[in-house]
């Protein structure tokens, strides 16, 4: 974050100042908009700049424009709640403290406005009804200053006071990734679309990519400015505009978010604390549809309770909330609830996981131990909590977004929960993969259960396939993730991998004396037919056997390896297939390319048999077709 750069915004009643102090504090009028000047009436959030040092974001007072007060309240350092004296405390002033207070803005203070219109008796009545509104909240014992628009009268108090702020910002949290709600979306002549914003992490340079949320598409950044000058670099704490390459204004709308690439999966459920305001109207019933207001946007959502039916005033609850389209939002991001009609706000809370894969059970206790632990400040339990919720491999930098931390925090705190065998790391080509223990008992257990059911229902067979062992497992999983899995599960001796079979350790297929003298038959049979195989039901009738009982005995030497089906149901056996190879070799000896009548000679065939031979060294890398020619590939 640029050195003492803080954000501050404005909070209080329609017509109580908050424009006319920024104003007077800047120099810049905040209300950008024709109506807004016309009328005096601030409609939607305006932005000044304070020196070098901080930004302002004013906001409107009016009921009407509340969804605009929380678009710019949500993503600032520090408030100042203005009241003007001749109204006293409003209800918008209650209700912007009420949302100050949800959203844990850390600081700010009061200053009482239009005090030329009052004598000094009223201004103390003010003045004590200002002490019991801010009681219980982050404004309990600030300051409370004294301002004259007419007269200037208190100006430099107020900028004392705010210099003295400035002097010590507030902390910030880097995720370590670019994040920022958008707030305005519009064009300039010759240079096309900006967009504006508060950087709430990370770091953005001109020519970087950048993704926007929720809509998934990936821009590139023309140009930056931050306290209206060009910059090279926007970063945590600045308020930035973005000129961005390749889209038009109206695809971009409050309430979308730039971020890093690959960072943040768009969302329409999350997990929640839920807090109920005391001075709420009412109760909050269970699946209320209500406006839920995070970063710069607001969307219609569902609240589903997961302890009881109904929250009364003052109370709070752990949740899932359900959004009618797809929202970005990060772990440990805070939200303002209001009513879907009349809008009220009645409360809000946090986020605890911005990416839950399940459907949570009510009255669960081991759910509502889950959330409960995902409100710990320590980062490795976290980590913990989602491995085990996700209950699926997460690169570090998934962990890294799902837990709220830096990437390389992550890394370091893996290291250190995979010595004390919490978590275990999968190679997976240039990828590393993070799993729970606990998860990776879960899944040996799903495969070992998978591989006794295979085994009763097919005995003849040595093992299942891996990739009818991948689909019945998990077939949205990678699939060289899966098959690292299956690498440790072997070397841990829960199973067995022979060539692409898996088994049970233990399982083996024992034939009688009778059946094991017929399969040797049926095998002698495939060796002297080599590349001219009979169909089945002609073995079966050299053999005397029946059907069902050839089908088990090709089962039994397909899993020993004896033969090999190709091209559907065509047989050979072991043997046949290494002596074509044998005589593939010996061609490449003497030959650079291969027809496929030079193959049917080779092995005295026809095209029946010959193309799914070919073709099966293909699959293998052994040849490779290049137009109507096969050539060597690997000896």
């Amino acid at each position: 974050m640029r050195d003492g750069h803080i954000i501050i915004g404005t909070a209080g009643h329609i017509d109580h100042g908050k424009s006319t102090l920024v104003k007077a504090l800047t120099g810049m009028d905040p209300d950008r908009l024709a109506e807004e000047k016309e009328r005096g009436l601030t409609i939607d959030i305006g932005f000044a700049f304070y020196g070098d040092k901080a930004s302002f974001i004013d906001v409107p007072g009016h009921e009407k424009f509340i969804k605009n007060m929380v678009a710019g309240v949500t993503t600032i350092d520090m408030a100042i709640l203005l009241i003007a004296a001749d109204d006293g405390v409003m209800p918008q002033t209650r209700e912007h403290l009420d949302i100050l207070n949800i959203l844990g803005v850390p600081r700010g203070f009061v200053v009482i406005t239009k005090i030329d219109l009052v004598d000094k008796g009223w201004l103390e009545l003010v003045t004590e009804d200002v002490n019991v509104l801010t009681k219980d909240t982050f404004l309990e014992n600030a300051p409370i200053l004294y301002f004259s628009a007419v007269s200037g009268e208190g100006i430099s108090e107020i900028k004392k006071t705010l210099d003295a702020f400035l002097k010590t910002p507030s902390p910030k949290h880097d995720r370590g990734f670019f994040w920022m709600p958008i707030d305005r979306s519009f064009t300039i002549k010759g240079f096309g679309t900006v967009v504006t914003g508060s950087v709430l992490s990370g770091k953005l340079r001109i020519g970087e990519s950048v993704e926007l949320l929720p809509a998934r598409r990936l821009l590139k950044v023309r140009g930056l400015q931050s306290h209206e000058k060009n910059t090279e670099i926007v970063q945590i704490g600045d308020r930035a505009a973005v000129n961005l390459a390749s889209i038009a204004k109206g695809e971009i709308t409050r309430g979308n978010v730039l971020a890093s690439p690959n960072f943040a999966k768009p969302t329409k459920r999350i997990d929640a604390k839920y807090q109920h305001l005391k001075n709420a109207p009412r109760v909050l019933k269970n699946q209320a549809r209500v406006r839920f207001h995070v970063g710069t946007s607001e969307l219609f959502a569902r609240i589903r309770f997961l302890d009881r039916y109904f929250l009364d005033p003052g109370d709070s609850s752990y949740c899932q909330i359900f959004f009618e389209k797809e929202v970005a939002v990060n772990r440990m991001d805070r939200f303002v609830v209001r009513q879907y009609s009349p809008q009220i706000t009645m409360g809000g809370g946090i986020v605890l996981d911005n990416h839950p894969i399940h459907r949570h059970k009510r009255f669960s206790g081991e759910i509502l131990d889950h959330l409960k632990r995902l409100e710990s400040e320590d980062a490795k339990v976290i980590i913990q909590e989602l491995l085990i919720n996700q209950r699926i491999p997460l690169t570090i930098e998934e962990i890294a977004s799902g837990a709220g931390i830096l990437t390389g925090d992550s890394k370091t705190l893996i290291d250190i929960l995979e010595t004390e065998q919490a978590i275990q790391k999968i190679k997976s080509g240039q990828k590393i993969y993070v799993l729970a223990v606990e998860t990776l008992n879960e899944y040996a257990q799903t495969i070992i259960g998978i591989l006794h059911q295979f085994h009763r229902d097919h005995p003849f067979e040595s093992g299942i396939s891996k990739a009818e062992l991948h689909h019945k497992f998990k077939k949205n999983l990678e699939y060289s993730v899966f098959q690292t899995i299956l690498v440790q599960l072997q070397n841990e001796h829960k199973i067995a991998i022979e060539a692409d079979r898996v088994r049970l350790p233990d399982h083996s297929i024992n034939l009688n004396e009778k059946s094991l003298r017929i399969y040797h038959d049926f095998i002698d049979e495939l060796k002297k037919d080599k590349f001219r195989t009979r169909k089945r039901e002609e073995y079966s009738e050299l053999l005397l056997i029946t059907r069902d009982l050839l089908d088990n005995l090709i089962r039994y030497g397909r899993g020993k390896g004896d033969l090999f089906i190709l091209s559907g149901d065509l047989l050979f056996s072991k043997e046949s297939i290494l002596e074509a190879k044998n005589s593939l070799s010996r061609f490449f000896e003497r030959n650079k390319e291969l027809k496929l009548t030079d193959f049917k000679n080779l092995l005295g065939t026809t095209r029946k048999y010959a193309v799914p031979l070919i073709e099966y060294f293909d699959s293998l890398q052994f040849t490779e077709r290049n137009g109507d020619v096969r050539i060597l590939k690997n000896s």
